[in-house]
């Protein structure tokens, strides 16, 4: 039996093999000077490698979709804990842009999300937080020179 997921992969490596494989057609085609591309034109491998990854990636796909498969669900694919941190991502670059300083969304973001996934040690998180932003301060503003937004 499949987990969720097997299915929807390969066929997404079939996409990109095909994808590969008309790139390098086109780079073969491209190289070559003579009418007909040769077979000795240095875009030959590529060729070969993305017509190997298709049959290959062809193959696992008809053997994937005869195998029965558990069934996906959204909470597979996103977890709760993804969810979370996405959105505290997506709260701290609107933050930045909405020009709240580094020194404040970013220490803010390390301790919320640290929370988050810890869910204990609260102290030592508030710690931790100030000694990695004091080092992201040492090392990029001390540093190397650089203004931090």
């Amino acid at each position: 039996m499949l987990k969720p997921g097997e299915k929807v992969f390969a066929f997404i490596l079939l996409l990109i093999g095909c994808l590969a494989l008309y790139l390098s057609i086109n780079l073969w085609f491209s190289i070559s000077t003579h009418k007909a591309p040769r077979i000795s034109s240095a875009a030959v491998v590529p060729v070969i490698v993305s017509s190997l990854w298709v049959l290959i990636s062809l193959c696992i796909v008809i053997k994937n979709f005869r195998i029965e498969s558990e069934s996906l669900t959204l909470r597979y694919i996103l977890p709760p804990n993804v969810l979370i941190i996405l959105a505290l991502i997506i709260i701290y670059c609107a933050a930045l842009l909405m020009g709240v300083r580094f020194y404040i969304a970013s220490p803010v973001f390390l301790y919320a999300s640290m929370s988050c996934l810890m869910r204990k040690d609260y102290i030592r998180n508030i710690i931790i937080t100030g000694l990695v932003t004091a080092l992201i301060i040492l090392v990029f503003r001390i540093v190397f020179s650089i203004v931090l937004p």
